[in-house]
């Protein structure tokens, strides 16, 4: 039993809400330089776990806050972390009170809970459901960088930013499919940690209101950011949308050094007491330069990227360089990294990408915008016009769709379902997003 008994003759009630501002990457909780360090309050941690899982809503902590000498604040700060180290507790309002005695001889700390249990329940079985499918591309030879690379780029996949800042739980984003960079973050350590015992855990700035994730593998702590990875674009008019099949790795397994230099949102962190990293044996990492879902076939990963010898702008005008994207193969047994298919394809401006103003004369972009989509053992990938299915077995190539629709291109595909594949087709990139499903025979 987590309660004691009875109120306190005399009691001071501290409530505070732990949201904050929305922004970009909005994170719900803050952390001071000065906090509780989460490695040393294990046995607090796993004792709040049992209460909540039990939906006590008064817990009795008297005994740890005791123990470690804690103020009130620092107790609020300790709790914080707990509830940002538990993706499971997607049930628990992110509001609570902290009751202690004048004297200090008491402290109780009041949880609320957001649904009924019986519903708490069935939604447990939903996001336990929705990890094991995030583990769907996961092969019995991988190592642990490879499961979290898939993990990686399973849900950067099939979750987009929240532009409401009102999803935050590893359940708006392996359920739901949307939330804010605090969701992100949780879904990543209920599968790594919770589902494939990697050790994973959160990285919090307050400075940036940010977080992501702090992996451990091979015993060295590396950055991994799902957000930053999973970029939100705009339409001239400022509508935000998600890429279809857009999948960066800029921000996969970086040591400090390399986090810092990946984005201003990494300018300052609190690692929770964790180690710093300094590993490089990823920083050459074969996918670092893809924006495309990779996928493990038969011991080769399979990735997509712009040739280096295209151009490095955003856009050319007419008469410029033609764009070709690379399908990759990567043999990590051999280390060996070998170029499948050169890919011509340009995708064409029909108006200024600052301005809107119509072009006169056709531009296109430098940025490749060919995704790589898997069912089964096949994979797909498109071009501006048309899609194509690429036998891993043969490398054999086949046209299975052209895009038949007026100054449009293709913007990205993914795998639908087992049957079908999404794809995006629009005039150019600042246009609002159209989608058509495509059945494969």
């Amino acid at each position: 039993m987590c309660v004691s008994g009875g109120l306190y003759m005399k009691n001071i009630i501290i409530l505070f809400s732990l949201l904050v501002a929305a922004v970009s990457s909005a994170v719900l909780f803050t952390a001071r330089s000065s906090a509780v360090k989460i490695t040393d309050n294990s046995e607090f941690y796993s004792y709040l776990l049992e209460c909540v899982n039990s939906y006590e809503k008064e817990i009795d902590v008297t005994k740890y806050v005791k123990a470690n000498g804690w103020t009130a604040s620092e107790l609020s700060d300790s709790i914080k972390f707990f509830y940002m180290t538990e993706p499971g507790l997607f049930f628990v309002k992110q509001e609570m009170t902290i009751r202690y005695s004048e004297s200090g001889s008491k402290y109780q700390v009041e949880f609320k809970y957001l649904y009924k249990q019986s519903e708490i329940e069935k939604m447990r079985r939903k996001l336990r459901k929705a990890a094991l499918d995030a583990t769907e591309g996961i092969t019995a030879d991988m190592t642990d960088a490879e499961k979290a690379l898939s993990v990686h780029d399973y849900i950067i996949a099939n979750c987009e930013y929240d532009q409401s800042h009102a999803k935050y739980s590893a359940y708006d984003c392996l359920v739901g499919g949307s939330s804010v960079c605090q969701g992100y973050s949780l879904a990543y350590i209920y599968v790594l940690r919770d589902i494939l015992e990697i050790d994973c855990s959160i990285v919090l700035s307050d400075s940036q209101n940010h977080s992501w994730n702090y992996v451990n593998i091979d015993g060295e702590w590396y950055h991994t950011d799902l957000t930053l990875d999973d970029p939100t674009y705009y339409t001239i008019s400022d509508k935000p949308y998600d890429g279809l099949g857009m999948v960066s790795h800029r921000n996969f397994l970086l040591n400090d050094s390399e986090c810092r230099k990946s984005s201003e949102l990494h300018s300052s962190w609190n690692t929770l007491g964790l180690p710093k990293s300094d590993g490089e044996e990823y920083s050459d990492i074969f996918c670092r330069n893809s924006n495309s879902y990779t996928h493990k076939i038969d011991g080769l990963w399979y990735y997509a990227e712009l040739d280096a010898d295209s151009p490095g702008v955003n856009y050319k005008k007419s008469g410029d360089s033609t764009i070709y994207t690379n399908i990759c193969t990567y043999n990590p047994k051999t280390d060996k990294r070998s170029v499948l298919k050169r890919v011509k394809s340009n995708w064409f401006l029909y108006r200024d990408a600052d301005s809107g103003e119509k072009l006169t004369k056709k531009s296109w972009y430098v940025e490749s915008y060919l995704k790589l989509a898997r069912i089964g053992d096949t994979l797909y990938y498109n071009t501006a016009s048309a899609v194509y299915r690429l036998n891993t077995s043969t490398g054999k190539v086949k046209k299975i769709y052209t895009l038949n629709k007026t100054d449009c291109s293709i913007y990205g595909i993914t795998a639908q379902d087992e049957t079908k594949l999404r794809i995006c087709y629009k005039k150019d990139n600042s246009y609002s997003e159209k989608y058509l499903n495509l059945k494969i025979g």
